[in-house]
């Protein structure tokens, strides 16, 4: 579920007009700051991949 949240996320992300930089998505960041508790290190990297790629995927995607 958190994989598809990152992933849902990083779409949204580009049709804001938003950089391709999950750091300065403040949703993003919400969300990973709501499950981060307990995790261990390195816990974030698939979550920042899927916010990448559905980013990308959504700018290949795009009708310009």
């Amino acid at each position: 579920a958190e994989i598809e949240e990152a992933s849902r996320l990083g779409a949204a992300a580009f049709a804001e007009g938003k950089k391709s930089v999950p750091c300065l998505d403040i949703n993003f960041m919400k969300f990973m700051a709501k499950v981060s508790a307990g995790k261990p290190v390195g816990w974030s990297i698939p979550l920042l991949n899927a916010w990448t790629v559905a980013w990308h995927k959504s700018n290949l995607e795009a009708p310009y």
